[in-house]
């Protein structure tokens, strides 16, 4: 699962600029350093399951490090090479398909808004992505001020998502799975 993002102001892209030689806009550059400076803590909700991981670890066009550009299905987020003019977008390639996807949309947007108002240094690395849920829920327990300052997010549910995420890592982390009773136990 993918999530396209254009924002607009009187009927026009914000993330199009004709100036511009990729044809990107600042505003769609901050707005992708703040999602890719959160998309660890925002992975807890759009990679939401232990499973989530094995799809990014995979290397099948699914994103490891936390960039952006133009046509790479690769990246974190991609700007599609096809789209021109008014359709610039951003297509955020993390998420899968067992995120709840209000929870996923809203951290997404208040990354991308604290991106708008908060300085970055435009040659900051931001790494890669968790390599699994317990990674990411860490990452949450760090990095949580952009989701509570609004207050979309209440402090409670944060707690209990990140409660929940633990103890469900820890679960399946400590039982073994059906392929383990087969490759060594001989059933």
């Amino acid at each position: 699962m993918h999530f396209h993002i254009l924002l607009k102001s009187n009927g026009k892209s914000v993330f199009y600029d004709e100036k511009d030689e990729e044809n990107v806009s600042k505003t769609l550059r901050l707005f992708s350093r703040g999602i890719l400076r959160h998309s660890k803590a925002i992975s807890a909700f759009t990679n939401s399951t232990t499973n989530s991981y094995k799809r990014l670890n995979s290397g099948f066009e699914a994103p490891k490090k936390l960039s952006y550009t133009v046509g790479c299905r690769e990246s974190a987020i991609r700007i599609a090479d096809y789209c021109k003019d008014e359709d610039v977008d951003i297509e955020y390639r993390v998420p899968d398909a067992t995120c709840n996807p209000y929870l996923a949309i809203s951290a997404i947007l208040l990354a991308g808004l604290d991106g708008l108002i908060s300085i970055d240094d435009n040659k900051k690395r931001y790494g890669k992505l968790p390599s699994n849920l317990l990674d990411s829920i860490n990452a949450l327990e760090k990095d949580r001020e952009f989701l509570i300052k609004y207050d979309v997010f209440p402090e409670w549910l944060i707690n209990k998502w990140i409660e929940n995420k633990k103890k469900e890592f820890f679960e399946v982390e400590n039982n073994p799975s059906p392929i383990e009773f087969s490759r060594y136990f001989y059933l």
